[in-house]
């Protein structure tokens, strides 16, 4: 039996100590009516404990490492507001994967080594010249070939920021502006004429602007976002 435990301790592979446990349950068979120590019995039962340890430990490393090499294939359909399909939109997702154009929508590829520790991620979707976006939350877990539908709607989260001054370009405090349409939302403008007001409209969108200094008015066009908006109201 000593050759055999020796062998055990030199196996450097799993199917290496298969054999050792194959010939572990040979000699456990053929002394089975011998006389064999409990040394011996001890031993022989040991390495087979070992080897099915080893195998089991073998075989969650592959089940892991085939989870590892596993894709998603997450395809995302884009709908406009009427949810009529939508093939011009801009795709892009909350995890560094690129999307690719395929019949009817998109897709992601994310191997599944790279995917979030929660499984969740966001898909966002854009027309931009029609100010329309959209997000769909996916969860990734046993189904390597998701489906997402986002359905687009008019962006209207952007502000308009800007100041109103006189004809010398000081600002003028106290003067009351709003986006036109929403009156209820009139603001009035601090010490140095800024003001600050929800556009509702998108980045870049062109909004109506409409401002009071005691009994003069101005409406003006201006871009919502981060450039500034100018009003000027000059001295009647």
């Amino acid at each position: 039996m000593l050759p055999t435990f020796q062998s055990a301790a030199s196996v450097k592979t799993v199917w290496g100590m298969i054999a050792v446990a194959i010939v572990a349950l040979f000699f456990l068979s053929r002394k089975q009516r011998g006389k064999a120590s409990r040394f011996v019995w001890a031993v022989a039962i040991g390495i087979i404990i070992l080897a099915l340890v080893s195998i089991l430990g073998w075989l969650q490393l592959q089940r892991e490492g085939a989870h590892e090499r596993a894709i998603y294939h997450l395809r995302v359909t884009v709908l406009d507001p009427q949810q009529i399909p939508v093939n011009d939109a801009r795709v892009w997702s909350s995890i560094d994967a690129i999307p690719k154009k395929v019949d009817g929508g998109w897709e992601f590829s994310i191997p599944a080594g790279s995917k979030p520790v929660d499984g969740k991620l966001i898909v966002y979707a854009q027309v931009q010249n029609a100010f329309w976006m959209g997000r769909q939350a996916v969860a990734l877990s046993g189904d390597y070939y998701p489906s997402a539908t986002i359905l687009l709607r008019a962006d209207d989260r952007a502000q308009i920021r800007g100041i109103v001054e006189d004809a010398t370009g000081k600002g003028i405090a106290g003067a009351r502006v709003s986006v036109v349409g929403y009156s209820a939302e009139t603001v009035t403008t601090k010490e140095d004429g800024g003001f600050v007001l929800p556009a509702h409209a998108a980045d870049g969108q062109q909004v109506e602007l409409h401002v009071e200094v005691n009994h003069r008015a101005l409406d003006q066009w201006h871009p919502a976002g981060k450039s500034p908006a100018t009003l000027v109201v000059a001295d009647n």
